[in-house]
């Protein structure tokens, strides 16, 4: 039986509540990293991770297993309580 594959890229943002500039220098790094393996857990590959002090971006791939809504409800969580 034939397999088929695909890959659905999407670049999500976000952005701190109010916009308030949360993401200093000094935790970015480490903001960016908990963000991109939380996007690993849920099996997405991570291609990029960047933003600025009140916004994150991600350029990130979508498993077929979860959708959208769940793994940012997750990541979105478990982000803010890191910064929080």
């Amino acid at each position: 039986m034939p397999q088929s594959y695909d890959r659905i890229i999407l670049h999500t943002t976000w952005s701190t509540k109010y916009r308030m500039p949360y993401i200093d220098t000094n935790i970015e790094n480490k903001v960016h990293l908990l963000i991109a393996d939380l996007f690993v857990d849920f099996g997405s590959i991570v291609l990029a991770v960047g933003g600025t002090s009140d916004h994150i971006h991600i350029v990130h791939s979508l498993p077929r297993t979860k959708s959208i809504a769940e793994i940012l409800k997750a990541v979105k969580s478990v982000s803010s309580n890191a910064l929080g």
